[in-house]
């Protein structure tokens, strides 16, 4: 099974938690860490090379906190595994034996890695949209 690194994990968490509040207000990182289940000291060093990468700023001082730069439209998933994992490629050596398989799902997998963080927020919402109950 495929996998991610838990860098790549907490920092696509931390940075769909900011999405969620995009244009509203910064968020304190222990909010965020609280949200997304992300131990706080390890968030800290993620969200400084989300901010290295031009993806959040920082708000300063005891309500200090961080946000958004770019519209969750604009940010895909590939763009935070990029920041975390390096430039990922598929296996594209001919004598492995999985390259045919690869080779067929490659479009399935870009798909999913283009996902916009705009579109997980929607896909979120409708997945809690159908667990609400009235009483």
């Amino acid at each position: 099974m495929f996998g991610l690194s838990s860098k790549s994990d907490y920092g696509i968490l931390a940075i769909f938690e900011l999405a969620l509040n995009y244009n509203k207000s910064h968020i304190q990182i222990k909010d965020i860490a609280e949200r997304q289940n992300i131990p706080q000291h390890y968030l800290e060093q993620l969200l400084l090379q989300l901010k290295k990468a031009d993806f959040v700023k920082s708000f300063r001082g005891t309500f200090g906190g961080y946000a958004l730069i770019k519209n969750p439209s604009k940010i895909k998933i590939i763009d935070i595994l990029n920041i975390f994992e390096g430039q990922i490629e598929l296996i594209n050596n001919k004598k492995n034996i999985l390259f045919f398989f690869w080779n067929r799902k490659k479009d399935e997998i870009n798909k999913i890695f283009n996902t916009t963080f705009e579109e997980l927020i929607i896909e979120y919402q409708k997945h809690n949209n159908n667990y609400m109950y009235n009483i």
